[in-house]
């Protein structure tokens, strides 16, 4: 290679051009990463109340809800968060590992699953578990709107409703700071104050958020309802669940777009480094190859006289 200037010069340019488009999509990944990461932390105040409401009012009726109890069935749905394209470092392969390890270590569930896939390497690797996929949905859809994914919501209460499902847990991708993400397997239903309050504190950067350590029952305010406490837990119950999946694609759309964006930025820095490389071997071999004409030329020259 280092006798090939021509070559050399070619690979330079090669190198240059997927550099620009690396720099361009790591300027849109940084734009799509602020949005999304605005997006998710918007949300964990009203996780945070909401957590607060459901441990007091289920003092009292904890256990009159479908979805407090396990169902009948020993069937597990699993909702399963990715992305719909690639170019995101470990993203997929980190949350794909995690939730390998959780049915590897749940041997009882491994032929009993149903997958409701978010994003396309979800679905990929859903079918290499060898699961049940009853609903597939694309992970590029604006979903900071809370009502784009009312579909997905209403098909995880509608199924555990039917009581075929002892379990239902989200695997997805939990933002921490633009370059940590911790992929997670949480359970979903049955909902249980523990459950809830390790989904809360699990929200952010290493608690700095939301701080639930002098949580405690007793600090609770008293409430009246109308007509009657039950009737306020059937409500609360399924749009708190419904707001935890809507927070886990928040979370995981997040951890996408900076894992893009870091990708993509290491690319960019890669491909300026290897071009700087290729450019002093490149003229060195330019400048063996002027030398060795000049050799050339002085060596007629000598031979003519």
């Amino acid at each position: 290679m280092a006798g090939n200037p021509k070559e050399l010069k070619q690979k330079i340019g090669s190198i240059k051009s997927l550099q620009k488009i690396t720099k361009a999509m790591e300027m849109i990944a940084r734009s799509k990463m602020k949005k999304a990461i605005d997006t998710a932390l918007l949300t964990r105040s009203y996780a945070t109340l909401a957590l607060k409401l459901l441990v007091n009012i289920s003092k009292y009726v904890f256990h009159d809800n479908v979805y407090l109890n396990k169902g009948k069935g020993d069937r597990v749905l699993i909702v399963y968060i990715s992305s719909d394209k690639g170019l995101c470092g470990a993203y997929n392969q980190q949350v794909y590992k995690s939730l390998k390890k959780y049915i590897d270590s749940h041997k009882s569930i491994k032929n009993k699953i149903d997958f409701i896939c978010i994003g396309k390497y979800a679905g990929l690797n859903a079918r290499r578990f060898g699961g049940n996929i009853i609903g597939e949905y694309r992970a590029s859809l604006d979903y900071t709107n809370y009502i784009e994914g009312e579909d997905i919501y209403n098909l995880v209460l509608n199924r555990y409703k039917t009581g075929e499902y002892q379990k239902a847990v989200v695997a997805y991708t939990n933002y921490l700071s633009i370059f940590r993400r911790e992929p997670h397997i949480r359970e979903l239903i049955p909902v249980s104050k523990k459950s809830l309050k390790n989904m809360i504190e699990r929200l952010g950067s290493g608690g700095d958020d939301i701080h639930l350590k002098n949580m405690n029952e007793k600090d609770f305010l008293k409430y009246e309802y109308e007509p009657n406490a039950k009737y306020v837990l059937d409500i609360i119950i399924p749009k708190l669940i419904s707001n935890q999946i809507y927070q886990s694609i928040l979370e995981s759309k997040a951890s996408e777009e900076s894992s893009r964006m870091v990708a993509m930025k290491s690319a960019s820095e890669n491909g300026e480094k290897m071009a700087k490389e290729l450019e002093i071997i490149y003229n060195q071999a330019r400048q063996s190859a002027i030398t060795k004409e000049i050799i050339e030329i002085s060596s007629g020259a000598e031979a003519l006289v």
